[in-house]
């Protein structure tokens, strides 16, 4: 239960071992790759004179070359590869070309989700796969990437001709009103004087807005003629036929403008010898809405063919994504024309095994390496199967600092689950939350954050359980409410309501035991990094303030000397950042005021009064209103709807209330009295997929690492 010990290694190796070292190291996941940046432009500058005047080679050139790294990274059985002929080995861009190759095969497969919807879990685990079937990636990638760009080209059509289907179907609509609208021909004399006049065919909204506009049509500069047009079917719209000299046409549509006049959807501009017959146009819109309809059910019936290689895209996705973490640790690494130099931090617990495994079956040698001063080093936490979980709280909030820091998960875990138990605070509630999580941890499996979250919910039912019983709340107190008060629960320690006082006061005696375990640990830390001083004088004085004035308040009168002895420590003895004896004094005296941030802290601990009160009271409400309806037939109909919805809705924001809060307690009162944080996590080279994972048949060095600590 502590922060791992982490040593860097430094390994040097034939480049033509470079793709099964990288392929081994990626399998223990014991290992984060770091970048020696120094080196790796000495490097650099030596291969720039050797190929110096070399051509970069083009595109399909460098796509055989991806492929061919891709397949030697994917190979484990590889010891001896090719160098490459390109220059520099660019790592950089065949990582560029594998991260465009997930990306568009993570969208076709989500388009495939929605050409053939599946239903699936809430939930939903990543499919075993052989390790056979990964390696024939290595083969078919290039067919089933093909298969997926014809999937993609295909739903681009289907997407191309459903907007063409949108516009059609919008002009019906739009037509469908007029459709029995049509203006005859005009004569040829017509025709000839109509070039010179522009005719606008549209509507207005009612008769009014056309007896509104008559009168302006009348006085308008260009004389403008408009004739009003009947429908069969009755309309409330006006439609109107307007003709007016071309030189007035800028006029007349700033007139319309101003009265919502809408053209029809056909040419503004008509020519009237043509003639308008909209009842034609609104049967061509239809037929060719059709015939788009067929064309789109025609490739969808092709898209959903093509789906059943969305299986085969998953796996290829995951076996890019291996690769593409493996081309992000060569990007890290040094070379030269033949070797290579990888520093990584390891576990110190494991580099014995790993050296021996790495000598053993390849070509390269292994040493240890000096950690710079102002190196960063990365954390990793070792603890046992029951915590475990709860790292994920600190990882949200920041990993500890590798050198000053101590490992809180030992400590927060059954803090966490306490304050949660407490906040949530109700029998049912409780077997909810736990009864719900172990089905999804046993029998749906959840894997990955869901799975850590789930046995957290679960502890955290497990103490809302016993906290309703000290607190006497089933349901709230429905057992009350459906015996009539016949039965009625009776707490073990205190009835919220009744007694209020006392829960809050509880409250607040948690709060203090919780900061004063984070102070204790603060005093355990610094004596560990060699700075007992300000333990014993900065920290162990306020155990005894605060303890003194507990003493004095129970009438014992040498409890003030016990304070005020303590005070004295803080402000004479405290460790001070100067020698100026009057600066020393001030900066002691200042250190006091710290007693408003403990009975800040402390207060906030009355969150627990406020939210036990606030989840009783709504089950409290919901249970009255379904009482007053009763739970004879049929009225039990409407009073179990009632209860089902009204207690789901409490569960819901009880359990984000308790989350947030305890979570809160713990960042901000907890963790503010004793941990720095500012960590990096340790990320070492692993095999990370999304939908589907490998049976494993031999154990990594890290699971190794992690079953021997769940042991002991």
């Amino acid at each position: 239960m502590a922060i791992v010990k982490l040593e860097k290694m430094q390994l040097i190796g034939l480049k033509s071992n470079l793709a099964a070292v990288i392929n081994f190291l990626s399998k223990q996941g014991c290992s984060e790759i770091r970048e020696n940046t120094e080196l790796a432009a000495a490097l650099e500058a030596h291969k720039q004179e050797n190929q110096a005047g070399h051509v970069v080679p083009e595109s399909h050139a460098f796509k055989e070359a991806f492929i061919k790294q891709i397949n030697n990274l994917a190979l484990p059985q590889t010891q001896k590869v090719d160098v490459f002929d390109l220059p520099a080995d660019n790592y950089a861009a065949f990582l560029t070309e594998c991260t465009q190759r997930i990306e568009f095969l993570d969208k076709q497969i989500a388009l495939s989700g929605v050409v053939k919807p599946v239903k699936s879990p809430m939930f939903k685990l990543r499919d075993e796969v052989d390790k056979e079937v990964y390696l024939s990636m290595r083969t078919r990638q290039e067919e089933l990437l093909q298969s997926a760009k014809d999937f993609a080209e295909l739903y681009m059509q289907k997407e191309q001709l459903q907007l063409t289907l949108n516009k059609e179907n919008g002009l019906a609509e739009q037509l469908k009103p007029f459709r029995n609208l049509h203006v005859s021909q005009r004569q040829e004399a017509e025709r000839r004087e109509a070039e010179h006049f522009a005719f606008l065919l549209g509507s207005l909204r009612n008769r009014e807005h056309f007896l509104d506009l008559q009168p302006q049509l009348d006085n308008l500069s260009t004389p403008c003629v408009y004739e009003e047009l009947e429908l069969a079917e009755p309309q409330e719209q006006v439609v109107l036929l307007l003709a007016v000299e071309k030189d007035g046409l800028p006029e007349l549509e700033k007139l319309l403008s101003a009265f919502a006049f809408k053209a029809l959807p056909t040419l503004n501009l008509l020519v009237p010898h043509a003639g308008v017959d909209l009842g034609q146009t609104y049967q061509e819109t239809l037929q060719t809405a059709e015939k788009l309809t067929a064309q789109i059910n025609a490739l969808m019936q092709q898209l959903r063919d093509l789906t059943v290689h969305t299986q085969d895209w998953r796996i290829l996705a995951d076996f890019y994504r291996v690769q593409q973490e493996r081309l992000q640790a060569l990007c890290k690494l040094s070379s030269s024309e033949k070797i290579f130099v990888l520093e990584a931090f390891v576990p110190s617990k494991l580099k014995a095994d790993l050296y021996n495994e790495l000598e053993a079956n390849y070509c390269v040698t292994c040493n240890d390496c000096a950690i710079g001063e102002d190196e960063k080093v990365p954390v990793m936490l070792s603890n046992c199967r029951q915590i475990r979980p709860y790292e994920s709280v600190i990882e949200e909030f920041s990993m500890p600092d590798y050198h000053n820091d101590i490992d809180p998960t030992w400590i927060l875990a059954p803090c966490y689950a306490f304050f949660f138990g407490a906040m949530l605070s109700d029998i049912g509630y409780g077997l909810i939350f736990f009864i719900a999580a172990m089905y999804l941890l046993l029998k749906n499996k959840v894997e990955g954050n869901a799975r850590r979250f789930m046995w957290i919910f679960a502890g955290g039912g497990f103490f809302a359980i016993l906290w309703g019983l000290a607190f006497g709340s089933f349901f709230g107190d429905l057992p009350s409410a459906i015996t009539n008060g016949a039965f009625t629960l009776k707490p073990l320690f205190a009835d919220p309501f009744k007694e209020p006082m006392i829960v809050m006061g509880s409250s607040v005696v948690l709060g203090m035991a919780h900061i004063a375990c984070g102070m204790l640990l603060n005093m355990y830390k610094l004596c560990r990094n060699g700075d007992p001083r300000a333990a014993f004088t900065e920290i162990a004085p306020w155990f005894f303030i605060f303890g003194g004035i507990g003493v004095s308040v129970a009438g014992i009168s040498w409890g003030k000397w016990m304070s005020l002895i303590a005070v004295c420590v803080i402000v004479f003895l405290s460790k001070k950042n100067s020698k100026n004896p009057i600066v020393q004094l001030i900066t002691g005296i200042l250190k006091l005021y710290d007693i408003t941030g403990f009975v800040g802290d402390i207060l906030s601990y009355t969150r627990i009064t406020a939210l036990v009160l606030s989840t009783s009271v709504i089950a409290m409400v919901v249970n009255m209103f379904a009482k007053m309806i009763g739970f004879g037939f049929p009225n039990i109909i409407v009073t179990l709807l009632i209860l089902l919805l009204g207690h789901t809705m409490n569960i819901a924001l009880s359990g984000l209330s308790a989350y947030v809060h305890t979570t809160r307690l713990h960042y901000v009162e907890f963790f503010g009295r004793f941990y720095d944080g500012g960590g990096d996590l340790f990320r070492p080279l692993s095999i990370h997929t999304k939908y589907t994972r490998e049976k494993q048949v031999t154990k990594s060095l890290v699971e190794r690492l992690r079953c021997a600590v769940s042991k002991n």
